[in-house]
């Protein structure tokens, strides 16, 4: 079978009333499909998700390709479409998200010559309540859309998974594997290749839309609460991950950009953690995060409070100092601002 320039990993999971709109959106001119692959990991659903993916394989089955598999989480479909991807590149895509099709076709005749390591293009935020769409743009990143030698990138935000688009070899020879049968595991596809990119470039497209206000997002409020052992668990795991590989970060840009993605990563689990109702173990809940934490990594545990907005840094490191006896006047305070 003949190699692809991209290869599009779409996440399906119960997703049948928005499927089709993921699909249709990689539908344009033959010979631009012809360029590119769309592997939909069909991750357990029980609702029509599978057929209706399966009716797209079987009308463009040199573009769509349908993998069904037990429930795995959203890190198993990554790493099945990872090991079985024919593109140069890779590039994930929810199953209740869209690309732009008019911008489809630029980006990969652009990816065909390409040679960085990483190519960050702008996105789409829609919301899915009023309608609206807004671009999200880093303007530091796309200031100069030409490859850039990663050791003078400047990183000026955190990266999104939605504007990501990494080197498929990359990926493969560091045999990145993201946790499975977790929520918000992004996290880690965003952050585990960069200690290996060497070149990076922006195009200043816009190519992903992505889907916000839906019922049940995992990036909802109430969905923080009800998976909050699973994002520490992320935080933690990732913690571990940057004590194992930040001696063989070779660049210090890239090394403190890792560095404080990580420990404000787990700074909004302080947050999250002191805003949830009492009734729902958040004191417990809290002190073993900081527990854990601490034995994780020192260096992101002491960095957290120092990434932290004032009000922010502030509360965690009183939390700490008082051994989170003041947690209880704390949570209160924190869950009326956030009401």
């Amino acid at each position: 079978m003949k190699d692809k320039v991209i290869t599009f990993s779409v996440a399906a999971y119960n997703v049948e009333k928005y499927i089709s709109q993921t699909l249709d959106s990689f539908i344009c001119d033959k010979e631009i499909m012809n360029l590119f692959e769309v592997i939909i990991i069909n991750d357990g659903s029980i609702d029509k998700t599978a057929n209706i993916a399966k009716e797209y394989a079987e009308k463009y089955p040199d573009t769509f390709i349908v993998i069904n598999k037990d429930n795995g989480g959203y890190g198993s479909t990554i790493n099945k479409s990872l090991y079985v991807s024919r593109g140069k590149y890779f590039k994930l895509v929810d199953g209740d998200d869209w690309v732009d099709t008019k911008s489809l076709k630029s980006f990969i005749n652009r990816l065909k010559k390409e040679t960085a390591d990483l190519v960050l293009t702008k996105y789409f935020r829609f919301n899915d309540l009023d309608g609206s769409i807004e671009v999200v743009s880093d303007k530091k990143a796309f200031k100069n859309a030409y490859t850039k030698d990663i050791r003078n990138y400047e990183f000026s935000k955190k990266l999104a998974m939605h504007q990501i688009t990494y080197r498929t070899e990359v990926l493969k020879n560091i045999g990145l594997h993201i946790t499975e049968n977790c929520f918000y595991t992004d996290f880690e596809y965003n952050i585990k290749p960069l200690p290996y990119i060497r070149s990076v470039t922006a195009y200043n497209l816009g190519v992903y839309i992505y889907r916000t206000e839906r019922e049940g997002q995992s990036v909802q409020r109430s969905s923080w609460f009800k998976n909050i052992d699973q994002a520490t668990k992320v935080s933690e795991n990732m913690a571990v991950y940057y004590e194992k590989i930040k001696k063989d970060i070779i660049y210090p840009k890239t090394k403190e950009y890792i560095k404080n993605t990580i420990a404000d990563s787990a700074k909004n689990k302080y947050v999250i953690l002191t805003s949830m109702p009492s009734n729902m173990n958040s004191y417990d809940k809290v002190r073993l995060f900081d527990e854990r934490l601490k034995k994780a990594s020192k260096e992101i545990y002491n960095h957290v409070p120092v990434v932290a907005s004032e009000k922010w840094g502030y509360m965690i490191k009183f939390l700490r100092k008082t051994n989170f006896s003041t947690f209880k006047i704390i949570n209160l305070i924190v869950s009326r601002i956030k009401k």
